[in-house]
């Protein structure tokens, strides 16, 4: 089971995620992140904090925006596209991880 909390603070949407994301919670997140893109949000940072766990279908969510920031980006002129901090993540643990998308 998964919540996430949204907080806007100086145009970044920050997402915290609590719980579990596997399968069937990845949906939750899928619409969230979709929200925030939807509302013109150029900065999201996801903190996964709180996360205990995330599936394959979990990170799958985060790949498929990442490519749809990179459509974005060379459709718009936008200049680059920055992704950082999925380390905790990939050694195995969510603890202190942030994932943040900015187009800029």
């Amino acid at each position: 089971m998964v919540h996430i909390k949204r907080l806007q603070e100086e145009g970044i949407d920050t997402l915290a995620i609590i719980g579990e994301i596997d399968a069937s919670s990845s949906i939750e997140l899928d619409l969230t992140i979709a929200k925030s893109v939807g509302e013109g949000f150029k900065k999201i940072l996801v903190d996964c904090n709180a996360l205990e766990y995330i599936s394959s279908a979990g990170l799958g969510v985060f790949m498929s925006y990442i490519e749809e920031f990179k459509d974005k980006l060379s459709k718009s002129g936008w200049q680059h596209l920055k992704i950082s901090a999925l380390a905790g993540i990939c050694s195995g643990t969510a603890s202190r991880c942030r994932l943040s998308f900015t187009l800029a």
